[in-house]
C-alpha cells in the first residue's frame, strides 16, 4: 500500500474529515488542565475526534478542508489523527478495513468512470447532531454516472486474499 501515497491519503483524509467517534475516558484523580478547568475524579470524559481533527493548530489553517495530499509526508503528533480510535481503544480491524476499502476503491477508480449528474461535484451537506454513529452520512444523495472504462469492458476481476507475512493480509487484484 505504500505503492498508493495518494490513495492512502485520500483514504486517510476521508476518515478525519468524514468520520465521528468519541474516545471515553474516566478521570482517575482531580486534574487541572491549562490553569482553568477541573477534571473531577470519577468523571467521563468524551474527547470528538471531530474536535481534534479540526484543530487548526494541528491541521493548519485549512483544517476545515478536505485535502486529499494532507497525509503524504506530513509528521504528526502521535494523537493528532483518530480515524480508528487511539490507545487502548485502537480499532483492532483497522488494517483489515483499511486493505478492504482501498483495494475496493482502487478497483472501482480503474475499471469505472464516474460523473455527477448534475455536471459537477458538489460537496453534500451533512447532519453533525449524530455524534453517536461512526460515519456522519449526507443530507442527501448524489446521483452519478457510472460507466466501464473501454479498455475493461470484457474482462473479469476477483479480489483474493495472500499471506503477506504482516499483521494482516493483502488484496490482489488479478
Amino acid at each position: 500500500m505504500t505503492d498508493c501515497p495518494l490513495l492512502i491519503s485520500t483514504f486517510q483524509e476521508v476518515l478525519r474529515v468524514r468520520v465521528t467517534n468519541a474516545s471515553v475516558r474516566l478521570v482517575m484523580k482531580d486534574t487541572t488542565l491549562d490553569n482553568r478547568y477541573l477534571l473531577k475524579e470519577g468523571t467521563l470524559i468524551h474527547m470528538l475526534s471531530q474536535v481534534i481533527h479540526s484543530d487548526e493548530s494541528v491541521w493548519g489553517h485549512k483544517a476545515r478542508e478536505f485535502q486529499a495530499q494532507r497525509f503524504i509526508d506530513q509528521k504528526l503528533h502521535a494523537g493528532a489523527f483518530r480515524g480508528f480510535g487511539g490507545g487502548t481503544n485502537l480499532c483492532p480491524g483497522r488494517h483489515f478495513a483499511t486493505i478492504s476499502i482501498v483495494s475496493f476503491v482502487a478497483m472501482f477508480v480503474l475499471r469505472y468512470d464516474l460523473r455527477p449528474v448534475a455536471g459537477k461535484w458538489i460537496e453534500p451537506t451533512q447532519n453533525i447532531t449524530n455524534h453517536v454513529a461512526a460515519v456522519l452520512f449526507p443530507d442527501q444523495d448524489t446521483a452519478v454516472h457510472v460507466s466501464t472504462r473501454k479498455e475493461y469492458a470484457n474482462r473479469t476481476w476477483s479480489f483474493t486474499s495472500v499471506e503477506s507475512g504482516s499483521r494482516s493480509n493483502v488484496s490482489v487484484v488479478e
